[in-house]
């Protein structure tokens, strides 16, 4: 009866280590799945600024082309104050400005200039290699301006912070043209152990071109959620590291 009891217990255990390493490895495969989903859509964002609503900011790459006014064309990059430099125009506001008001303002300063309808297109882009993108469980997620490395935290701050249910162990970053050319970030560690690391050291760096995916934790309540999420806000806005 020891014996029978005995065989019934290892075989639960057995059963409870199998059905453990099938979940883990589900959340594993779902997690992988769910990050590579993130970065496909990431390396489209760009399209995305051509579309109708999309809000003109500095970094931005603007093509004007007017027809049959090739003195008028341009492709200018709006500056820090937001503004891009036309011929004869001097400095026009481009930032704040959708697609579709944009070129209403320009038809209406050109229009001192040109006689008769005035036919221009507008496109706007930005070169990968100037901003970084970040996805997933944050409160803005977009493309945002960036020109040298700094630390994750001041990029998940410009993003608003974590979201309530972000999974801060399993941070995805992907690094087109480096080796390696995608790495795993746990801030989770960082803020709960004393590994003797800065925030400016190379594991916790990310650098323009890069596509940073913030997964959803698998588990809804989340390791010092509220610390976590004050933390990484107030670090960004104060520029405590570099």
């Amino acid at each position: 009866m020891k014996q029978e009891s005995y065989r019934y217990h290892r075989i639960s255990i057995l059963l409870c280590v199998l059905v453990g390493s099938v979940l883990i490895s589900g959340c594993t495969a779902s997690r992988e799945s769910a990050t590579n989903s993130a970065i496909s859509k990431a390396q489209a964002l760009n399209v995305n600024r051509n579309e109708n609503n999309y809000v003109i900011q500095p970094g931005d790459q603007v093509t004007v082309t007017v027809w049959n006014h090739d003195q008028f064309n341009i492709n200018q990059v709006v500056s820090s104050d937001g503004t891009i430099a036309y011929p004869l125009l001097g400095e026009v506001k481009a930032q704040g400005l959708k697609k579709a008001e944009l070129i209403a303002l320009l038809k209406k300063k050109l229009a001192n200039y040109i006689k008769g309808s005035i036919n221009l297109t507008v496109s706007i882009s930005r070169p990968n290699d100037k901003e970084v993108s970040v996805l997933g469980s944050v409160s803005k997620p977009a493309n945002y301006p960036m020109d040298k490395s700094t630390s994750i935290l001041r990029i998940l701050a410009d993003a608003g912070g974590p979201s309530s249910n972000a999974d801060l162990k399993h941070i995805q970053v992907l690094r087109p043209g480096r080796v390696p050319n995608r790495v795993s970030i746990n801030l989770t560690d960082y803020f709960t152990t004393d590994s003797g690391q800065n925030i400016s050291d190379p594991p916790y760096q990310v650098a323009p071109g890069d596509i940073i995916y913030i997964p959803k934790s698998d588990n809804v309540v989340r390791d010092l959620s509220g610390f976590m999420r004050d933390a990484v806000i107030l670090f960004g806005v104060f520029r405590v590291f570099n």
